[in-house]
């Protein structure tokens, strides 16, 4: 009988396959610890230790009052900026042009204050003061436009002159208009002679608008406020104020003259016609049954004014009269041959009545006066006077 005792401590029994893997198992794990720890230690010694240097703080510097610490200075990208001859030349077109544009401002102030306030006739000037005025704003605002773009904050050298000059001249006229403004002002005030008229309120008015423009004109030309909007502000001013008398020229004085055209072609050519008339009367020594008759080649306008119907004639035959100019024949009869040329005006003009004064008190005058005449039909009551002869003497024609 076989009895298995079992001892505490005891070691299994292994065979010889397994106790030779796990030999092989030990080997390869002292190996690769081996390599390991070389791999650890060469990695260990490779790494460099860093070093922290410190250094020494600096020593304090005295101070003295005589010590002067340099600060950096920061200059401007504009302060050393010159402005090139085309910038310069720009300038100056840009004050010239608004320096004219001014003056032509005026002259369609007064033309149509003028038309306004006295009533009278300005539109043989009107066309030529709105011309001016949309000929010279545009470019003056685009020459403004330009140069506002490149325009200097602070102006040296050449430029500076250009402004110099130009705001001593715009400050002259517009003190000058200040003055006479006021002067006209206190000769209303007081009421001298030379003062009476409307025409001299028309002048204060002109004069007085006229500083108002001419000061901010220095101001742009100045520009103490070192501001790129001053151009703008004062651009948007004048374009405002120039199209305003642009349009009150449009519909006062030049509506007005398209309405009276036909006024001014009878003032102009109707001295013309009369004269015809009188030449005829000369010759033929008769009057002219119409106006047909007369020659009036020499002026195209007189002829067009007979051929419009714009003149209408009336023949009234002849007279004798005494000539109590001629002393050397007060008992001589001169022949009157008597004519009304009748005419209709769309608006009064001068005094507002023609002249009737004539050398026999008749009311028939030897010559054509259009001083003046009411609105509506006038008719100017002419002769033509044939002097009888002296006797002996012989008239040689």
């Amino acid at each position: 009988m076989k009895v298995n005792v079992k001892t505490e401590h005891s070691v299994p029994v292994r065979t010889p396959v397994e106790a030779a893997a796990i030999h092989s198992l030990a080997t390869f794990s002292k190996r690769t610890g081996a390599k390991t720890a070389a791999a650890s230690k060469r990695t260990a010694t490779e790494v460099t230790p860093v070093k922290v240097v410190r250094e020494a703080a600096p020593e304090p510097v005295a101070t003295s009052p005589e010590a002067t610490i340099a600060e950096p200075k920061v200059i401007a990208p504009e302060a050393h900026k010159q402005a090139s001859a085309g910038h310069i030349v720009l300038q100056w077109l840009t004050y010239v042009f608004w320096g004219w544009t001014i003056l032509g401002l005026v002259w369609l102030m007064v033309i149509v204050l003028g038309n306004a306030v006295t009533g009278n006739d300005t539109s043989s000037m009107v066309p030529y003061a709105i011309a001016a005025s949309l000929v010279l704003l545009p470019i003056s605002v685009v020459c403004d436009v330009f140069y506002s773009r490149h325009e200097l904050r602070k102006k040296t050298g050449a430029s500076m002159v250009v402004m110099i000059i130009h705001a001593v001249i715009f400050a002259l006229f517009g003190i000058g208009a200040l003055i006479s403004g006021i002067l006209l002002a206190i000769e209303l005030f007081i009421g001298t002679s030379s003062s009476t008229g409307s025409w001299t309120t028309v002048w204060l008015y002109s004069f007085l608008a006229s500083a108002v423009v001419y000061a901010l004109t220095f101001l742009r030309t100045l520009n103490p406020f070192h501001s790129f909007k001053i151009g703008r502000w004062y651009t948007i001013f004048m374009v405002l104020v120039v199209g305003v008398f642009i349009a009150l020229g449009v519909v006062g004085p030049l509506a007005q003259a398209r309405l009276t055209k036909d006024d001014r072609r009878i003032e102009t050519n109707l001295s013309v016609i009369s004269s015809a008339v009188e030449r005829y009367t000369q010759d033929k020594k008769a009057l002219p049954t119409n106006l047909s008759q007369i020659d009036v080649s020499g002026s195209p306008d007189a002829g067009a004014l007979i051929s419009d119907n714009l003149v209408t004639y009336k023949p009234e035959g002849s007279v004798k009269s005494t000539n109590t100019f001629r002393q050397d024949r007060a008992t001589a009869s001169d022949t009157d041959y008597r004519y009304q040329l009748c005419v209709t005006y769309m608006k009064a003009s001068g005094t507002g009545s023609p002249r009737t004064y004539s050398d026999d008190n008749s009311g028939y005058q030897e010559y054509l006066y259009i001083e003046g005449h009411p609105a509506g039909e006038v008719c100017y009551k002419l002769k033509t006077t044939i002097a009888a002869p002296v006797a002996g003497v012989q008239i040689l024609r």
